[in-house]
């Protein structure tokens, strides 16, 4: 069966597996699919990927953990598909941007993935002007490995947003 998932809404694509097992018991059933929820429903030695090498031929390789045991975001950054990240490229772009800025070991500080401001008033604000509010922003509630909390932080950001809302220029600030 070739892309098994195709159509199904995620939901019934993490329950597909399951389904086509019991209705054909004793048959041997090749499925091939691009969903991670799919993937992550294969038993242990059912999961296989296929990768064209350099010579243009196809390789076969056999995963060889239980996908059960994977959350999805660990499904899609494995070696079954092979991507970097699991965020949107808009955030993984906007990323990127603030880690070639030549300020960031002065300024800002990237830990585990997750972007960390240490001084927020030496953020780039540039990076915040397309921010209509907070939901627009990749922040998360991980950020305690900075030491800063994590309320404060929402509100100096929303501060800024203002800021920029109504095109005033910040100030420079000393670090209290």
């Amino acid at each position: 069966m070739d892309e098994i998932a195709l159509h199904l809404h995620p939901a019934w694509q993490r329950v597909i597996l399951q389904s086509i097992g019991e209705l054909f018991k004793n048959a041997q059933i090749i499925i091939t699919t691009h969903s991670p929820f799919v993937a992550q429903q294969a038993s242990y030695a059912e999961l296989y990927t296929i990768i064209r090498n350099k010579a243009n031929d196809l390789d076969l390789f056999h995963y060889q953990n239980d996908p059960r045991k994977l959350l999805i975001h660990q499904i899609i950054m494995s070696d079954i598909f092979g991507l970097s990240t699991d965020e949107s490229v808009a955030v993984e772009e906007a990323k990127n941007k603030i880690r070639k800025d030549p300020r960031k070991n002065e300024e800002i500080i990237i830990k585990s993935g997750d972007l960390v401001v240490e001084n927020l008033e030496a953020m780039p604000l540039k990076e915040l002007s397309d921010v209509e509010n907070l939901s627009d922003l990749p922040l998360n509630l991980y950020s305690y490995e900075s030491g800063i909390d994590y309320k404060q932080l929402m509100d100096k950001l929303n501060e800024e947003i203002k800021k920029l809302n109504n095109n005033d220029t910040p100030k420079s600030k000393s670090r209290e």
